[in-house]
């Protein structure tokens, strides 16, 4: 019954169809590498591209970010799983506190700069044109209540299923299952898996919205992720429309060596909303976004 709910790839969608995955988005010849730590998350992403793909189209690199000695067990577990299903397996070490520290910026944001900075360098080495991540549901909701606290304007619109990075396509087949459903999938069908306790750690502001927040969002409304994903749609319209109105008008912009010029008047035709939206977006351009 619940290998029937979960157990597919050939459209692999959400419990709302509200964000969906469809693997025609990809061709069946293509290589893919994956994200993969040996959690619930990847190990179930795992699972069910080996129904779909045959193993030799896939690839698993796991990092090591240098700050848990139970990165040890992850990666004896990695091991053993790329064995048992014939996947290639890379380990790539990441200097995660180090970087954190030139950058000045938390571990989270540290981590993540690195890991997607790295698997996209690796995927243009090995010549593979798709990147996956094992995000789901529930880290989708939270992205956007963490955009919300932090106050992203109005940049809520959660994780993206699908983008471009460097003309490598990043796809996020997971984001319409939520946690309970894969660790419930995994334990049904006797599936191992490894257990990260630095994700019980408040320290990590992520944490801190999983384990004080959702649960009072669960408890007033069980069906959170159908208006998340609602939500986050109705934001990505409101982006793609935004982006449509600006393009013209980004492209009136003259990048400098040390700023940007636009011409004044170009702003001021603006309406205040999509005047500060082309500010937002001359920032990020400045900033190497």
């Amino acid at each position: 019954m619940f290998e029937k709910k979960l157990g597919y790839f050939g459209n692999f969608c959400t419990r709302t169809n509200v964000v969906m995955f469809s693997w025609t988005h990809i061709n069946h010849n293509s290589c893919v590498l994956v994200s993969f730590s040996g959690g619930a998350d990847s190990v179930y992403l795992m699972i069910q591209l080996l129904k779909k793909m045959d193993a030799s189209q896939i690839t698993l690199l796991y990092f090591d970010h240098g700050l848990r000695p139970e990165s040890k067990d992850e990666i004896s577990f990695s091991k053993q799983f790329s064995d048992t299903h014939k996947v290639p397996l890379i380990i790539q070490e990441l200097d995660v506190l180090g970087y954190s520290k030139q950058q000045n910026c938390s571990l989270e944001t540290a981590g993540r700069q690195m890991r997607y900075s790295s698997i996209i360098e690796k995927a243009k080495a090995l010549q593979i044109p798709i990147v996956m991540t094992a995000h789901h549901g529930d880290d989708h909701c939270e992205s956007m209540l963490m955009k919300l606290i932090r106050g992203s304007g109005t940049h809520w619109g959660g994780i993206e299923a699908v983008f471009n990075l460097d003309d490598i396509h990043v796809v996020r087949p997971l984001l319409g299952v939520l946690k309970t459903d894969i660790v419930q999938y995994l334990k049904c069908n006797d599936i191992s898996f490894c257990t990260d306790e630095s994700n019980n750690n408040l320290t990590f502001t992520r944490n801190r919205v999983r384990h004080s927040i959702m649960p009072h969002v669960r408890a007033i409304n069980p069906k959170y992720d159908e208006s998340f994903h609602k939500l986050s749609a109705y934001f990505s319209e409101m982006r793609h429309y935004v982006d449509t109105v600006l393009e013209p008008v980004l492209k009136c912009v003259y990048q400098h060596q040390t700023y940007l010029e636009i011409p004044r008047n170009i702003l001021k035709e603006l309406p205040m909303f999509l005047r500060n939206e082309a500010i937002y977006r001359l920032i990020r351009i400045f900033r190497g976004f």
